[in-house]
């Protein structure tokens, strides 16, 4: 990875990192939370022709360019502190941006304010105000622990997911209502769903290959502590 210009892109919010067609359909959305989250009727009719909805409250659409993957992924692996958390059940080890850099979270943030919660707002009317964690999962074969099986996000409403590379067979996410199988999106493709209630979903095994992903799990509230991710304490 060059450091300098590169790190310089991930650590502070550039519109190029960003999918150019979601640029153009959340361009002119403003957050204003004293009066309204909602976009206005233009913008919110460029979301929904932008975003695709395969089943039932998944919402696809092209988030990140293949470059800023590349070099979220090299960053990651340059640190190489993946790890499985204590008591967490996820059966490939993770890495939080807040970790890594709270420049690197807080650009995360603005990510979503700019685009990700007009989506959000301009779907569900629903607001998603807090970051309660942000992280990239490696999955391997060999690092895989077993599958979560069924479950919901219990800290956020509403969980975001990210593919970062394709270098990888099999893997994805499998929802159980709705019998859908998020596979193997193109590099920067997002999906976004309702997970604490609705989506009940297990995340599926890597073949071969390395997988990258990265995961939101997004609030519509702000938590009375204002904490993060809280680690089992041993």
């Amino acid at each position: 990875m060059d450091t300098g210009l590169s790190l310089n892109k991930l650590f502070r919010y550039e519109e190029t990192n960003i999918d150019l067609g979601l640029r153009d359909a959340t361009e002119g959305y403003k957050l204003d939370p004293e009066n309204s989250f909602l976009p206005t009727p233009n913008v919110e009719e460029k979301i929904k022709a932008f975003v695709q909805e395969p089943t039932t409250d998944v919402i696809s659409f092209p988030y990140l360019t293949p470059e800023y993957c590349k070099n979220l992924i090299s960053l990651c692996e340059d640190i190489d502190q993946f790890k499985h958390r204590p008591g967490d059940e996820f059966p490939a080890p993770e890495m939080d941006l807040k970790d890594i850099s709270p420049y690197l979270n807080t650009t995360h943030v603005e990510f979503i304010e700019k685009h990700v919660l007009p989506i959000a707002t301009a779907i569900w009317k629903f607001p998603v105000i807090w970051l309660a964690s942000a992280f990239v999962v490696k999955h391997t074969v060999e690092g895989q622990t077993g599958n979560p099986g069924w479950h919901h996000d219990g800290m956020g409403d509403v969980t975001l997911s990210v593919q970062l590379n394709e270098d990888f067979e099999s893997g994805g996410v499998f929802f159980e209502r709705q019998k859908y199988m998020a596979g193997k999106l193109p590099v920067g493709e997002a999906i976004l769903f309702p997970s604490k209630v609705t989506h009940r979903h297990t995340a599926l095994n890597i073949t071969s290959g390395t997988r990258y992903s990265l995961t939101y799990w997004m609030s519509g509230h702000i938590p009375s502590d204002q904490s993060l991710r809280i680690e089992e304490q041993t």
